[in-house]
C-alpha cells in the first residue's frame, strides 16, 4: 500500500478555542512535508460524526471519551496513510524546521521509538518535561508539598532540574503535549491505555516505548508551549489526576518496582557522565 502523506498529527479538542484550532491547522500546514491533520472533538453536544475537507479530518465523537483514546481513534483512522505519526496539543506554537529535526532523527535509528523536542513558555523560559519514572512520593511531594524543601528536592530530582537540557538523552517519561513516533511503534505498544481518562497517559505510553526502544529528548528541535494548566481550580481535574494516579501505580507498582529502580538509575548516570 502506497503511503499518502509523509506525517500525520492527530490534537484532541474539548471545547477548545477556535483561534486555537485554526493557529494548530496552519502550523502544520505550514511542515515541509505532505501532512494530514486529524482533529478529534471531545466536545458534549455535538453531533458524532467524521468529515474531511482537503488535509483535515475533523472526528466528532458525541461524548468526552478522554484524551488517550480519542487520540488512538485518530491513530487508527490514520493508520496506513504514513510512516510517521505526531501527537501534540493544540496550545503549542512551533515551525516546520522543529518537525523536521525530529522526523530526521527518528528516521536516523531504528532504536529510536518516540523523539519530543525541547519546550519552553512563552517568555523563553524553559518547561522541565524531562522525568523520571515517578515514585509515588514524588507526585505527592509535587502536588501538595511543594512549598517545603523535602517537596522541592523531590521534585528537583523528578523534573531533572540539576540537568541543563542541552544535550541529547534516553529519557523515560516525554510529555505527551508534543510527541513524534512511528506508526509500527504504536500500533505495537497498542497505543494510548485507554484506563486513563486523563493524567498519566503520557507517561504510561512513554515507559511502554522506553522499555523497548529509546524515547529521545532532541535539544536541537525546538517548540513554544503555552501550557494553561487549570488543575489547581478545578475539582474534576483533581479527580481524574488521582484516579488516573492509583491506576497507574497499581499497574506498574507502588514502593516496589524493579524497573523504575534501573531505568532512573541508568537515565541519572547517562544524565550526569553528559554533564561532565
Amino acid at each position: 500500500m502506497s503511503l499518502s502523506v509523509d506525517l500525520t498529527v492527530s490534537c484532541v479538542l474539548y471545547k477548545t478555542d477556535p483561534a486555537e484550532v485554526a493557529m494548530m491547522r496552519e502550523q502544520v500546514a505550514a511542515i515541509p512535508l505532505r501532512t494530514h491533520l486529524y482533529l478529534v472533538d471531545n466536545s458534549p453536544g455535538l453531533r458524532p460524526g467524521i468529515s474531511t475537507e482537503g488535509d483535515v479530518t475533523t472526528i466528532v465523537t458525541g461524548a468526552n471519551l478522554g484524551y488517550g483514546r480519542a487520540h488512538n481513534i485518530a491513530i487508527r483512522l490514520a493508520r496506513g496513510t504514513a510512516d510517521i505519526h505526531l501527537i501534540a496539543n493544540t496550545d503549542v506554537l512551533f515551525d516546520g524546521g522543529a518537525v523536521l529535526t525530529l522526523v530526521d532523527r527518528l528516521k536516523r535509528s531504528n532504536d529510536i521509538g518516540m523523539v519530543a523536542p525541547r519546550v519552553v513558555y512563552p517568555d523563553g523560559k524553559l518547561q522541565y518535561l524531562c522525568r523520571l519514572l515517578p515514585r509515588p512520593a514524588d507526585l505527592i511531594g509535587k502536588r501538595f508539598f511543594g512549598w517545603c524543601s523535602w517537596g522541592r528536592r523531590r521534585n528537583d530530582e523528578y523534573e531533572l532540574k540539576s540537568w541543563n537540557y542541552a544535550s541529547e538523552a534516553n529519557i523515560p517519561f516525554l510529555s505527551g503535549c508534543f510527541l513524534l513516533s512511528s506508526h509500527d511503534v504504536l500500533e505495537e505498544v497498542g497505543g494510548f491505555d485507554e484506563r486513563y481518562f486523563m493524567y498519566f497517559e503520557d507517561l504510561d505510553l512513554s515507559r511502554r516505548i522506553n522499555s523497548r526502544y529509546k524515547t529521545l529528548f532532541v535539544p536541537d528541535s525546538n517548540i513554544t508551549h503555552l501550557y494553561r494548566s487549570k488543575i489547581s481550580k478545578n475539582k474534576n481535574l483533581t479527580r481524574y489526576l488521582i484516579i488516573s494516579g492509583l491506576r497507574y501505580f497499581s499497574k506498574w507498582g507502588w514502593l516496589f518496582d524493579a524497573h523504575r529502580k534501573r531505568v532512573n538509575a541508568e537515565t541519572l548516570m547517562a544524565i550526569n557522565h553528559a554533564r561532565s
